[in-house]
């Protein structure tokens, strides 16, 4: 073996590196079981199980806080902290340690009312409406849509009127067409996203999660970021979506606007029984006008607040009373006493409304009749949380707007630091806020002219703050602090230092896992692992007796490796990065069966031992390569396409393909020249299997027209199903959102999904998961819907359509911290984006292979039968989804990680079919006497036991996830498994059939034209 010297130095080397790298995932996870053991014991075991699962997450979280610039790891020559060592531990994904990750895309819709010189023009508006209506059902980018919009409903108009200003005269002409404003519009858009992008990086670097991950994708101009280990979805949305336009206002008080309120309510009674119109059932799109237009009740998402804030310099009275619900000043509702409930006493508060009535709020607060009866530089904002007392009820506000326009009295552009702190009266956490010298003196005139009434401090429309003004504050500073913790101060104090956002953005798809579920997931990966890996042993050995444990000996070294590789390069490791380990497993075989056939067929001819090794392995190089790489192209492709775990599948199956030619081809070769050296004996069969496969002489080609009829049966009866039944659609192919939603007590499905349907959303579809307490909802419920408050209102109507099924009394933030394990959110423009993307991915993985194929083997039959096999065995695949989908207990959905699967069958079926394109064409070269026909059977024949062997070790990995996999994995593995079968099958009947068949009609076309001639 020539360069040994090198290789036995580089495999040293690979170790101690391996052995580094890993070596900080075992201290990060030594700290943390330390931190996980000091949480358990700091909360008493009696403690509400609601409430103590939240006290232990923490009581972790401080522990680690404290252990972050703390050496957890001394090596000698250099120390870490634990930070810096979790910063190199491998990376989980969410999926196997919980977490958020979400999809942000910047809003145009607010980028180009931003951008007009009247915002408020009624054309404009109508346009932008149109557009988003389009969107929301994905039929393209709003920017296009918005100018088809206007040109639509305006004929001959143009664009150029509502955006030429003096501000941008020098980007956009006077004189500009259409399409030059398109392209103004899309030139600052992408301004806008590069700048959301920077400003939501230094945000999520100030958060303090460790291993986060953010990216732009350039091709859509979304941004995706992933938290791993947050419990906190609601902080997590205000830290991604808050715009922090921070703003103080002056506030209309109880006392001012009874008169008013009673009058709306009035008008309103009058409206209503006379049946002047109905009331709309659905949000409005925009609730953000300015009062000035008749719009005074502010954007607000009610159920995302997460802190109740007051001021610590000035004297507060937020949220001082409970509502009045016996009030007689006016008749009940359908405003007053219904909908709007009266505060206790004076003071900025004009009311409270439950949560489940926000949305008829709005409705009501939008009807003209309410706003004849109100101020009209009145603007209505509710409180960022509910009530301390009452988790259904939010606080309701008035501010002044001024009728000149101006707005607020001070904008947060004045604030030149903020951090958290802490309040010196009572030790609880604030955020305190520097002003710059102008605002200071700003500040400084505000609260001395006024003096004795209320000034609200809001956060994007939400009111933090509204406490009476004592007495003038000269210096400059205010603070924010209430009932909420150090984390939320920190996270508030984050937003408010890195500054407003230049366009708000908004959540188009959103993954959310709770790590009970993650918890479940690395339980089940271990197990299906494992005993994946004790079957591939175990197979080994009792088939190439000592050969097979050299072989298995490669095997660890090569999950040793891939674990090494993956904490060097910073890697994520997913559930179905697990199950591409367990499935590599299964083809890391390979390499060492085409190796050790090989070495069979060259003992067989009568060669010495070192021979045959030498022999083997240099015929054995081509077959392994070209099956490798073709196995690689589609590795390369998924980490391109994929995100979150497809793209942690990709990489595992990436490093694992390079891991396992390293090993297969150099560590077994070390082995066995190093035993053949010494003269030690190396058996490549036992005596059970010493003649399996020999004198096999199947005629395969003979029987191809067999097969030709098998796979058009197959295919006609899959077209049937696909047409008359078609496919159950995943969230991220059609849109929609997904909870997988625990419950205290066994539940049926189907009763489930009756009453839903009946009362909530009558698409609505309802799967057992993982159990007869845990349903996997998916509902299609609002997603045409953009509007921030969305998310929230069909979580809490969800949650209360879900109550009755629970034994006990659940609280919304119960349901949604505990019960609810995970939710997704992907909007119709993603859902398009996704299936586009697939295609693309499917026809480039296609392709490439062919092209690979043609140049590598110089025959066009090769290309093209290979070709269509591989789409044979994709159709496959998809046709039994369709067969299947009602009748297997696990999860046939189409989604992201299907495709992924897709696009591994298609790299294993070239895999195999390679090896026996390699084996003919070594035949060709011979000039093998026979026909085509024969020398096709001979090269299959010869290869039976490889392809065999190679497909029951990895049919076998493949097994075991389904048997021991959850319901998130169990769907990859099936299709995986259908699709190998298949592979097997097509490179036999398919790809060799057809290439015989296209060289037979070769010939007699040479032929034909020998004739002509």
């Amino acid at each position: 073996m020539q360069g040994k010297g090198l290789i036995q130095f580089f495999l040293v080397t690979l170790i101690i590196v391996c052995l580094y790298q890993l070596s900080f995932t075992w201290v990060a996870s030594r700290v943390e079981k330390s931190a996980s053991a000091y949480a358990e014991s700091a909360v008493p075991a009696d403690a509400d199980p609601a409430q103590r699962s939240i006290l232990v997450a923490e009581k972790r979280y401080e522990y680690l806080t404290e252990k972050a610039n703390e050496t957890v790891y001394n090596i000698g020559i250099a120390k870490y902290n634990y930070e810096e060592v979790k910063e190199r531990a491998i990376n989980l994904g969410l999926d196997l340690q919980g977490g958020m990750s979400v999809m942000l895309e910047v809003s145009k819709y607010d980028l180009i009312k931003s951008l007009s010189n009247n915002p408020k023009n009624p054309k404009l508006i109508a346009a932008l409406d149109a557009a988003r209506t389009a969107e929301g059902k994905g039929q393209g980018d709003l920017i296009d849509l918005f100018v088809d919009a206007y040109e639509q409903q305006n004929p001959g108009s143009q664009l150029v009127s509502l955006f030429n200003s003096r501000d941008n005269s020098d980007e956009l002409a006077a004189t500009a067409t259409n399409a030059e404003v398109r392209s103004f519009l899309a030139d600052e858009a992408q301004r806008g996203i590069n700048s959301t992008y920077t400003k939501l990086k230094e945000r999520i670097d100030k958060f303090g999660v460790s291993q986060p991950y953010i990216t732009l994708q350039e091709s859509t101009g979304r941004i995706i970021v992933e938290l791993p280990g947050v419990d906190n979805p609601k902080q997590v949305r205000k830290l991604l979506q808050s715009t922090a336009n921070l703003q103080f206002w002056e506030t209309y008080t109880i006392q001012e606007l009874s008169s008013n309120l009673t009058s709306a309510n009035e008008a309103l009674r009058t409206a209503l029984e006379g049946g002047v119109d109905e009331i709309a059932e659905e949000t409005p799109g925009d609730t953000t006008q300015a009062a000035e237009n008749g719009e005074f009740f502010a954007q607000a998402d009610t159920t995302a607040g997460d802190t109740t804030v007051e001021s610590g310099l000035l004297n507060d009275t937020l949220l001082a009373d409970e509502p009045l619900t016996d009030s007689t000043d006016a008749a009940a509702g359908p405003l007053i006493n219904k909908v709007l409930l009266p505060p206790g006493s004076g003071g900025p508060v004009i009311g409270y409304v439950n949560v489940a009535d926000t949305a008829l709020l709005m409705d009501y607060m939008h009807r003209e009749e309410v706003l004849n009866a109100m101020p009209g530089d009145c603007k209505i904002m509710l409180a960022s949380t509910p009530l301390p007392d009452n988790k259904d009820l939010y606080a309701v506000y008035a501010m002044k707007t001024k009728l000149d326009g101006t707005g607020a009295l001070l904008e947060g552009d004045v604030i030149s630091k903020a951090y958290q702190d802490f309040d010196p009266t009572n030790g609880t956490p604030e955020v305190t806020m520097v002003m710059k010298s102008d605002g200071a003196k700003a500040w400084r005139r505000i609260t001395s002219e006024n003096v004795g009434s209320f000034i609200a401090i809001t956060l994007d429309n939400q009111v933090y703050s509204a406490p009476r003004v004592n007495e003038e504050i000269p210096n400059g500073r205010s603070s924010i602090s209430g009932s909420f913790d150090i984390k939320e101060a920190q996270i508030l104090a984050n937003i408010l230092e890195v500054g407003k956002l230049p366009v708000p953005s908004r959540i188009v798809q959103e993954d959310i896992v709770g790590p009970s579920l993650g918890a479940e997931s690395i339980r089940v990966g271990l197990i299906s692992l494992v005993i994946g890996l004790l079957m591939v042993v175990l197979f080994m050995i009792f088939y190439y007796s000592n050969a097979g444990v050299i072989s298995d000996i490669a095997l660890f070294a090569n999950i040793f490796f891939i674990f090494g590789v993956l904490a060097s390069l910073g890697a994520t490791l997913t559930l179905p990065g697990i199950a591409g380990l367990v499935l590599t497993m299964g083809m890391a075989v390979d390499a060492n069966v085409i190796i050790f056939e090989r070495i069979r067929e060259e003992l067989a001819k009568g060669k010495t031992m070192v021979k045959a090794i030498a022999d083997g392995y240099l015929h054995s190089y081509s077959a392994i390569i070209d099956a490798n790489i073709t196995t690689l192209i589609i590795g390369f492709i998924l980490s391109q396409i994929g995100t979150g775990p497809v793209k942690g599948f990709a990489v595992v199956l990436i490093i694992g393909i390079l891991s396992s030619l390293f090993c297969s081809i150099f560590i077994t070769r070390l082995i066995l020249d190093r035993m053949s050296r010494k003269n030690k004996e190396v058996k490549y069969y036992t005596s059970m299997t010493k003649n399996w496969f020999n004198n096999v002489n199947i005629n395969f080609m003979g029987k191809r027209r067999i097969g030709y009829m098998f796979s058009a049966g197959l295919t006609i009866i899959g077209l049937v199903f696909m047409l008359s039944s078609g496919f159950d659609l995943g969230v991220d192919f059609k849109g929609g959102r997904t909870y997988t939603v625990r419950f205290d007590q066994p539940v049926e499905a189907e009763s489930v999904r009756t009453y839903l349907t009946n009362n909530f959303d009558n698409k609505i579809q309802v799967k057992s998961f993982s159990g007869n307490d845990k349903l996997k909802i998916t509902t299609s419920y609002k997603i045409d819907e953009t509007t921030p408050e969305t998310d929230s209102l069909v979580a809490v109507a969800l949650y209360q359509n879900l109550t009755s099924f629970y034994t006990g009394d659940v609280s919304f933030d119960t349901w949604d911290s505990s019960y609810k394990e995970s939710q997704m959110k992907v909007e119709a423009t993603v859902a398009d984006d996704i299936q586009q993307s697939a295609g693309r991915a499917l026809a480039v993985a296609l392709l490439a292979i062919f092209v690979y194929i043609v140049l590598r083997f110089r025959r066009w039959q090769f290309g093209l039968g290979a070709l269509v096999s591989l789409v044979h065995d994709a159709f496959m695949v998809v046709a039994l989804f369709s067969i299947f989908k009602n009748l297997m207990p696990f999860s046939m959905e189409i989604n992201e990680a299907f495709i992924a699967a897709l696009l591994t069958v298609i790299g294993y079926s070239i895999n195999d079919t390679v090896v026996v394109f390699d084996r003919i064409r070594e035949y060709l070269r011979e000039s093998r006497s026979g026909s085509i026909k024969d020398i096709f059977n001979a090269a299959i024949n010869q290869t039976l036991s490889r392809t065999l062997i190679t497909s029951g070790t990895t049919l076998l990995s493949i097994i075991v996830l389904l048997i021991f996999g959850n319901d998130n994995i169990q769907g990859f593995a099936f299709a995986l498994f259908i699709g190998i079968g298949f592979g097997t099958y097509s490179s036999i009947f398919v790809a060799s059939a057809l290439a015989v068949d296209f060289y037979r009609r070769s010939d007699r076309d040479k032929a034909a034209d020998k004739v002509m001639k």
